[in-house]
């Protein structure tokens, strides 16, 4: 029985690898794909090994073993960058590669500690490691493991609710890829459970690892199968549809998109229509009286915005205004933002800082001490 599982889990790797190198390789959504497929990655060689502790052919395989231990370390970074690269391509700077410093240091750490030993201190790691996990008596974890447990968790936990209100707080039409992003969320938390329920268990000396970490295991496996026959039959889902002229159809020309921009960005000026937080392009085009098609593809093409991010941005640079104004200074921070057309602390925080670089209070800040 447990012969077939572990074929079953190989296979499952096996696939996951494949997966992965064809979301990697596939780049024309930008970022999204190879953060997904890292993701599918670091679950298949996870899922290698598991086989190989379960198995007990970690001892005969020592140099294959431990190298997915630094992974839980990136899951959380890489979902979280994922979910920053459906909502706006172009919001990923290089900033964002600290995120994976823990992952780093950790894959360091254990490269010293185990894999650029011989192969007998590895063997006598793995027997002590095996020991620990069946609740052998007198057998516990390290304190220095118990404690990298713990704040593997919480960095985990915090990356979990960042991916969780990004993704809420921008309100995302209901798509396919952002019904996808929901269910990657839902089985990396299940999946972290999963785990938090292992290593509780494990810090309590009962006997856990067979029945939590084939659940586990068992959820990556059907997340990489179900990606698997999605990416065969309904690619677009992940990879999106087809590249087609959004507006081939369209009767407004590049000169005419051109001109009708100047005339929103004239009329935004002039009549600030973005301080109504719930601005919709009906509305606009309802107040500009004209085609709603035309506004979107004036913004679209013109501008290489959509329409949130437009309204954003003079949300933003309204904020920036605001703020310098002597008649301001007893207004908060999130008072002022509201009076610019930003409905909540959250969205506000988000946007200005994709927009910025910084935080609302950073930039205040450094306005002050440059005046």
């Amino acid at each position: 029985m447990l012969e077939a599982l572990f074929i079953l889990l190989l296979i499952a790797a096996g696939q996951g690898v494949f997966l992965s190198a064809t979301l990697c390789t596939n780049r024309d959504k930008g970022l999204s794909n190879l953060f997904l497929g890292l993701i599918v990655l670091f679950f298949s060689l996870q899922l290698f090994d598991l086989v190989l502790l379960s198995s007990g052919k970690a001892l005969e395989y020592p140099h294959l073993t431990f190298w997915s231990i630094p992974f839980n370390l990136a899951f959380g970074p890489l979902l979280y960058l994922y979910t920053v690269s459906i909502i706006s391509k172009n919001a990923l700077r290089k900033v964002h590669l600290f995120h994976f410093v823990p992952f780093l240091l950790h894959l360091i750490y254990i490269s010293v500690i185990y894999h650029f030993r011989g192969a007998e201190d590895k063997i006598k790691m793995i027997q002590e490691l095996l020991l620990v996990q069946a609740g052998a008596a007198g057998q516990h974890p390290a304190l220095s493991d118990l404690l990298a447990a713990i704040v593997m968790y919480l960095q985990f936990a915090i990356y979990m609710v960042l991916s969780y209100r990004l993704r809420a707080n921008q309100n995302l039409p209901d798509t396919n890829l952002v019904n996808w992003l929901r269910k990657l969320w839902l089985a990396i938390l299940i999946i972290g459970l999963f785990g938090l329920v292992q290593f509780l268990l494990l810090t309590a000396g009962i006997d856990q690892y067979p029945l939590t970490g084939y659940l586990a295991a068992a959820i990556a496996v059907l997340y990489i199968y179900s990606g698997a026959i999605v990416l065969l039959k309904r690619p677009k889902v992940i990879f999106g549809p087809p590249e087609s002229p959004k507006y081939q159809y369209s009767s407004l020309g590049a000169d005419e998109g051109s001109g009708l921009l100047k005339r929103i960005r004239h009329y935004m000026a002039e009549h600030s229509p973005y301080k109504q937080p719930d601005l919709t392009l009906k509305q606009l085009a309802t107040l500009m009286e004209l085609p709603e098609r035309h506004i979107s593809q004036a913004i679209n093409e013109q501008s290489g915005q959509n329409f949130s991010d437009f309204l954003n941005e003079y949300r933003v640079n309204e904020f920036k205004v605001q703020l310098m104004k002597p008649a301001n200074k007893h207004l908060s921070l999130l008072g002022i933002a509201m009076d610019c057309g930003f409905n909540s602390k959250s969205t506000f925080n988000t946007v200005f800082k994709r927009f910025t670089g910084q935080t609302p209070s950073e930039f205040k800040r450094q306005q002050q001490e440059n005046n």
